[in-house]
């Protein structure tokens, strides 16, 4: 990995869920990348509208 990306565990897990480790170290190794992954936007608009 390029860099680390500091979550919850929760959120880590769920990430790897639908990730697996390989892949991610292979086509989503930025956070650039991971977050063109559909269910990461997905996620992510979760928590925007979950979390305040």
């Amino acid at each position: 990995m390029n860099e680390t990306i500091p979550l919850c565990s929760q959120c880590h897990k769920g990430i790897h869920d639908f990730i697996p480790e390989k892949e991610m170290g292979k086509q989503y190794n930025s956070l650039e990348k991971l977050k063109t992954h559909e269910k990461v936007i997905g996620l992510i608009q979760w928590l925007n509208r979950n979390i305040s």
